[in-house]
């Protein structure tokens, strides 16, 4: 073993080093940790309303349970839809979806919120009958 292995002073620096490296290591995990939970509490999945949806597994479909100021993060989320299905089914190019509600999409497409949301309710019983 060599010499300056054995010495008390190398070894308390080293012991040291160590401890640092892990505190810093533990640190930036609780960090990380932080940072992923924030970025999911603002993605809105920890709001009661989601949370009571999650719970209670997938959403029976009701074509009542859709409106106009509902966005497509929202409806994606309560009838366990895939995040680009209606984006591909109603042909979506707006850069704001799914953070849009169907009224707002309307709006900027100068199209009538009623057959859009007609068009949604079509594309979600479609995912349903298929899935």
């Amino acid at each position: 073993m060599p010499q300056f292995l054995k010495n008390p002073k190398f070894q308390r620096a080293f012991l040291s080093a160590v401890l640092i490296l892990t505190t810093a290591v533990l640190a930036y995990s609780l960090w990380a940790l932080i940072v992923e939970f924030q970025t999911f509490n603002q993605g809105g999945y920890l709001r009661r309303q989601h949370v009571r949806h999650l719970q209670r597994g997938v959403v029976e479909f009701d074509a009542n349970k859709i409106s106009g100021w509902m966005t497509f993060k929202y409806i994606n989320l309560i009838f366990n839809l895939p995040p680009e299905y209606l984006k591909n089914e109603l042909k979506i190019t707006d850069k704001r979806y799914p953070d849009v509600s169907i009224v707002s999409l309307a709006k900027r497409q100068k199209q009538d919120s009623a057959e859009i949301l007609q068009a949604t309710i079509a594309a979600i019983k479609a995912h349903s009958a298929n899935n």
